[in-house]
């Protein structure tokens, strides 16, 4: 499907056209911006001709419908502060129990268990950019935290993560 994706972008760069194709794209709700971002994907597939079929669902028909290959496309969310996040997701079976490398489980492999920063950071890039070649997934989107708080308020902190943490947050 991605080698014809990549002949229709050549094919219609910068031309008006018709619909061409239908794609299923599914998401799951419940994460600010996966919806919007869908609907960004759609307006940008639409540009070139590809008509995209947003399906939103809860996370347990995502997970169903992912391991049945249910959809042409995902759109999801998931991050943590360290690579070793590559591995959940990437190394055999994968997250989803579709996908299986031998050479990227070896990578990852290295990833996790590397100690020496920059050894570590030269496994992490091999990895990724195995990832990309493959087409394993496309990142489109970073969520980042901005917090604004006035000085009544106290207590707030951010967690090891770099999300905002609000359980022993209050207010004068």
């Amino acid at each position: 499907m991605f080698e014809q994706l990549h002949v229709q972008l050549d094919k219609h760069a910068g031309k008006q056209v018709e619909l061409i194709n239908i794609l299923t794209l599914l998401t799951f709700s419940g994460v600010a911006g996966l919806k919007s971002g869908a609907e960004i994907v759609q307006a940008n597939l639409k540009q070139i001709g590809i008509a995209v079929d947003i399906q939103l669902v809860d996370i347990a028909t995502f997970i169903q419908k992912l391991k049945s290959g249910e959809a042409d496309l995902s759109l999801s969310a998931y991050g943590y502060s360290d690579p070793s996040m590559l591995s959940q997701v990437y190394k055999t079976p994968g997250w989803n129990n579709q996908y299986g490398d031998p050479e990227l489980d070896a990578m990852l492999t290295r990833v996790d268990t590397t100690l020496d920063p920059q050894a570590r950071q030269a496994a992490i890039k091999e990895a990724q950019q195995l990832i990309v070649r493959n087409t394993l997934s496309v990142p489109l989107l970073t969520f980042w935290y901005a917090a604004v708080y006035n000085s009544k308020a106290h207590g707030f902190t951010w967690d090891a993560l770099g999300s905002p943490t609000w359980a022993e947050m209050w207010i004068e």
